[in-house]
């Protein structure tokens, strides 16, 4: 069956529950019940479940479908076509989520007034009668699962997404990801003077939180007896423990998220267990014995697939009240240009953050926007190096956007030292260019912030969960 008349039947079917509920819930007969399906942005795509819906309109005759889009594709936007819909006494909605996860007060308001059924995005802890679709990870992995049968060698693919910035995206490519990649519990055995003594990984048990820890218990078991000692614990994992709850949320391994991991690991260790993310492990790492070893404030960027960031002030990883200190992802790009405004939609539901703009998929939207050809980051780099001018163009472009939102962290932090971690720090020009225009945007006569390559490559996360502990006393 081909892709668009699947959707069609699919869109179809929605429309058809949706009827089914109303028709349960003693509507006279006769009448032309009102049902409305509105989508999560703008993709061309949309216009196959447009035809998916008219279809259902003239197979049944009950019926009259709103087909909403919002053009920007955003939450804000999302919640005033719900609002409106609901103010014209709509019998049923059918719904995308742009952000399900803070979008579910507004279903479940609109769940005490309609029928609300979830289609594409699920927002499982909202109202929603039910959920049409797959979970996005889980489709990502019976995709991967069937790219590694077409190709058992490998090579190379490409995957067509209707928006690369949106949460559904993500998550399904991450989804392929770890079936290609493989995710691992890793775990490195340092000295007292950082010297690694082990550095062994294992497999992720899949969607699997109790064979999660038990691997996690099984690597330091065994480091252990190798080392011949008892050692202490550090964790560093995408996501942060909530201060509230004591539960991990925010983690890329969903099966973690909500779930008293401190708690359980430190239970069947039977010893305190430090926790922190990912980013602030890697920021740690690189002030303790790496790039930024010295310096009394030390802002540790990882810009790769996301972009993510640590503070640590004179050795000790700084969480903030609320346990996000360093989300700089998540802030508008500072002083956007009129041209940048209101900027690429994020999956968090909002415009013009800086994750739009500097992780890799963002350089390689806006190479795609400018020269109308899709190249991967590295591929742009290496084309820039080689003279080829979009590229140039692009890297430039991206370089002067990096000072500006840098820059906003200097005059907040006024750090000695910023450590570029992830796929994207391995772009030498960064370290020359950046600071030569972050100057202007600085409120400061001079700029003695260093911008520097992490020392430790990929090993320094897991060097930092090491270092969670501090340096063992001399």
């Amino acid at each position: 069956m081909r892709p668009e008349k699947s959707m069609r039947l699919i869109c179809a079917f929605v429309c058809t529950l949706l009827l089914t509920f109303v028709f349960t819930s003693c509507q006279p007969k006769g009448t032309k019940h009102r049902l409305a399906f509105v989508t999560n942005n703008a993709s061309p795509f949309w216009v196959i479940a447009r035809k998916g819906t008219e279809k259902a309109a003239q197979d049944i005759p009950d019926i009259q479908v709103e087909f909403r889009i919002p053009a920007d594709g955003t939450a804000a936007e999302q919640q005033r076509q719900v609002d409106d819909l609901l103010a014209q006494k709509i019998e049923g909605i059918a719904i995308s989520p742009v952000d399900p996860k803070n979008q579910v007060e507004m279903l479940n308001r609109a769940a005490g007034q309609t029928l609300v059924v979830t289609q594409d995005s699920d927002a499982p802890k909202s109202a929603r009668a039910v959920y049409v679709g797959t979970d996005n990870l889980a489709a990502g992995r019976q995709a991967g699962t069937l790219i590694k049968e077409v190709v058992p060698e490998g090579g190379r693919i490409m995957l067509f997404v209707g928006k690369l910035d949106a949460r559904n995206a993500q998550e399904r490519i991450q989804g392929i990801k770890e079936v290609l990649n493989g995710t691992k519990v890793e775990i490195i055995a340092l000295d007292a003077d950082g010297r690694p003594l082990l550095r062994r990984r294992m497999p992720t048990p899949k969607d699997d939180y109790d064979g999660t820890l038990a691997a996690v218990c099984r690597l330091v078991e065994a480091a252990e007896r190798e080392i011949g000692g008892r050692a202490t614990v550090g964790i560093g994992t995408p996501g942060s423990l909530c201060r509230a709850t004591d539960l991990l949320r925010g983690s890329n391994s969903v099966c973690l998220n909500e779930r008293p991991i401190r708690r359980d690991l430190e239970a069947l260790l039977e010893r305190e267990v430090r926790i922190s993310n990912d980013a602030n492990c890697f920021a740690l790492s690189e002030a303790t014995d790496g790039a930024g070893q010295g310096a009394a404030v030390v802002h540790g960027v990882i810009v790769g697939t996301g972009v993510g960031s640590g503070i640590v002030v004179h050795g000790r990883v700084l969480d903030g009240a609320n346990g996000i200190a360093g989300e700089w992802g998540h802030n508008p790009l500072p002083w956007p240009r009129h041209e940048e405004l209101p900027g690429p939609a994020c999956y968090c539901g909002r415009r013009g953050c800086i994750e739009t703009w500097l992780s890799g998929p963002a350089i390689e939207r806006d190479h795609f926007e400018a020269a109308g050809e899709w190249r991967h980051a590295k591929d742009i780099a290496a084309a820039a190096a080689a003279g080829d001018r979009e590229c140039e163009a692009t890297l430039a472009r991206y370089e002067e956007r990096f000072a500006r939102a840098i820059a906003h962290v200097i005059n907040l932090l006024d750090p000695d030292v910023i450590v570029l971690g992830g796929g994207i720090s391995n772009v030498d020009r960064l370290y020359r260019n950046v600071p030569k225009h972050w100057g202007p945007w600085v409120f400061s006569d001079r700029v003695d912030t260093k911008l520097v390559r992490n020392a430790h490559g990929d090993s320094s996360g897991v060097r930092g969960a090491a270092w969670l502990w501090g340096r063992a006393p001399e």
